[in-house]
């Protein structure tokens, strides 16, 4: 039987079936369709992204939800006609509320919110995602995000870290949330209590950790091998800094900072291990300041420095003179000057060429920093110089600071050891001029008087400082410590226990005199007049050297007392006129207790020597600037 033929049956057939049935039929087939279009399907909750199911929908735009309210639904896909939506293809629901874990939630869509062709869905929740924790058991980097891996992606949750009363977003990132912990201003090496939570809609539902929150210590440079504020006196090539950590990423530049615009110098940056090597990709200026500056330094934990690091360091010039061992004038008798410079001195160079020298002052070499002259050839009281070129080079083949002179002159005075105490202990005379009345100053005959042995110092200086001031024609003696023993043990009497102020053989000489405060003191005057070898030295050096005036220094009277021998009186009272001093007339009288077998009465007895004896107003102060002016009138 052939197609057509079939056809023909097929058409005879139901021609002459009754209209009731095709009605039944097509009402059938319109049910079953709509059974099939509008069926409740079930939705398993996306957290990562759309919850969507496939349905065809017609005219969208009337529809509305007609069901359910912890969902939105959506109407997406399909076609657009003039800005108008004909069809969409899926039906996709946006909770409204923070989904519940294991629920079921039943929303519908339909018409105009009615019965007909609606679209019904029940929404399965699964368990929200786990955010994992642990890295905030540990102390994490203040300066860098903090990722914290999710049991599975989510884009319903969002997350926010707080601590330090501020708070930190933790953006989702795939199946992690990553904390922007920079924003929480951490300090390094901080405790913070700490609490992570989870956000609907800015509406935190769920508190998953409250915890202290611990931050890494800072990464701090142990060593570098250039040292900050030091001046470098070689020619570097690199230098080396040293974390306390492995570090991970660093980049330093260089810069020269001296006047108001800083030049950068081109250097690179190499990391390995806890190291980071600055090579300088060019010489560094000299006698300039550098500044190493990290702009970027991270540990391998993230870690950083607590202040932005950098390290500033000055260039050496050529070889700098910091110092003479020598003053501007008083240089000792055959002394030898050391010159000092800011760093070591080339071996190589031939120095000689570079040094003038006068005054009998002789070049004998030079040692690391140092140059070494001798004062051999140099006369009392003379002129000396030393003058240096500006070439002296260091061992780097650095020069051009060496440019130096020096002008002193040779010390006034020559030195004798007049004798020695009982101990042994030399006493000195400073002896100044060549020929002439002589006048002796003398200090410290009582050792714990010494306010008169630095008095002595500063009046030898004073006279060495001023050669040209002694008239013509005079020469001065001081004599600073008479009793170096008694100075020495801070006692009146000498070693032998004898007041050598007491000592000297004169009328009213006693063995046993009094103390200061009248107590008696048996034997205090010595075994006998002149018993004592200091009393010895002085007597016998005033007896040799004839002095025209011997002025005694003591303390403490604020009084000045002439020895009555010759034009002592009129000195006296000179004296006490230009020092503020009160003039006494003498017999002792003055202190109180009694007093015998002095120096003073001695020169005039013995001796026929003019002396005036001055008694300071300390026992430790030297009041120099009070009996100056006097000091130098006694020469005249």
């Amino acid at each position: 039987m052939s197609f057509w033929h079939k056809i023909k049956i097929y058409l005879t057939v139901l021609r002459r079936t009754p209209n009731k049935y095709f009605f039944a039929v097509g009402v059938l087939l319109v049910m079953t369709l709509y059974i099939i279009m509008f069926r409740e399907q079930t939705l398993a909750y996306n957290y990562s992204g759309d919850t969507c199911g496939r349905r065809l929908v017609l005219l969208p735009g009337i529809f509305s939800q007609a069901g359910g309210n912890s969902y939105e639904v959506t109407a997406k896909g399909g076609w657009n006609v003039a800005g108008h939506q004909i069809t969409a293809t899926s039906l996709c629901v946006s909770p409204v509320a923070a989904p519940t874990e294991h629920s079921f939630d039943t929303v519908a869509f339909a018409p105009w919110g009615g019965w007909l062709a609606r679209f019904t869905y029940t929404i399965e929740t699964r368990e929200h995602p786990v955010v994992s924790v642990k890295a905030l058991e540990e102390p994490i980097p203040a300066s860098r995000e903090l990722f914290l891996p999710l049991s599975e992606p989510d884009a319903t949750f969002s997350y926010i870290l707080e601590a330090n009363e501020k708070k930190a977003v933790c953006a989702p990132a795939e199946e992690k949330i990553a904390c922007n912990v920079p924003q929480l201003e951490l300090q390094q090496g901080g405790t913070y209590k700490a609490k992570l939570e989870k956000y609907f809609k800015n509406e935190a539902v769920e508190e998953i950790i409250h915890a202290d929150l611990e931050t890494l210590s800072p990464l701090s440079v142990s060593n570098t091998s250039i040292q900050g504020g030091v001046t470098v006196y070689d020619k570097p090539e690199s230098i080396v800094i040293t974390g306390d950590k492995t570090i991970g990423d660093a980049h330093f530049s260089v810069w020269q900072v001296d006047g108001d615009t800083p030049t950068e110098i081109k250097a690179s940056t190499e990391v390995n291990g806890q190291e980071v090597t600055v090579s300088f990709n060019e010489e560094l200026p000299r006698q300039a300041t550098i500044e190493l500056r990290a702009d970027s330094f991270e540990a391998a934990d993230g870690s950083t420095p607590l202040d932005p690091y950098t390290l500033v360091f000055k260039t050496s010039g050529g070889p700098k003179v910091t110092g003479v061992n020598t003053g501007a004038f008083g240089v000792t008798m055959g002394a030898q000057i050391v010159v000092t410079f800011d760093q070591e001195l080339s071996a190589e160079q031939d120095i000689a060429p570079l040094i003038t020298v006068n005054g009998g002052v002789a070049f004998q070499g030079r040692q690391g920093n140092q140059l070494l002259f001798s004062t051999d050839g140099a006369g009392l009281c003379g002129n000396i110089g030393i003058t240096l070129k500006a070439d002296i080079m260091s061992p780097y083949d650095i020069a051009g600071q060496s440019a130096w002179q020096y002008n002193s002159r040779m010390q006034c005075y020559t030195v004798s050891t007049i004798g020695y105490s009982s101990l042994g202990r030399p006493i000195m005379a400073y002896h100044f001029g060549t020929g002439g009345p002589l006048t002796v100053y003398t200090g410290a005959i009582h050792g714990n008087e010494i306010s008169t042995k630095y008095l002595m110092d500063r009046w030898r200086g004073e006279l060495d400082a001023n050669p040209g001031k002694i008239p013509a024609g005079k020469r001065v003696t001081v004599i600073p410590l008479i009793n170096p023993d008694g100075f020495a043990s801070g006692q009146r009497v000498n070693a032998r226990n004898v007041d050598l102020n007491r000592n000297f053989a004169v009328s009213d000489w006693q063995k046993d005199i009094q103390h200061t405060d009248g107590a008696s003191f048996p034997g205090g005057g010595g075994e006998q007049p002149m018993s004592e070898p200091e009393t010895k030295v002085l007597a016998a050096f005033i007896a040799e050297q004839r002095p025209q005036l011997v002025l005694s220094y003591h303390s403490i009277g604020w009084m000045v007392i002439s020895n009555q021998m010759g034009h002592a009186g009129s000195k006296a009272s000179q004296y006490a006129s230009l020092s503020g001093y009160r003039l006494s007339g003498g017999g002792g009288g003055e202190f109180g207790y009694q007093i015998t077998g002095t120096a003073d009465d001695y020169y005039r007895e013995k001796l026929g020597v003019a002396s005036v004896l001055i008694e300071l107003g300390s026992h430790s102060y030297h009041q120099f600037e009070r009996n100056q002016s006097a000091m130098w009138a006694m020469l005249q």
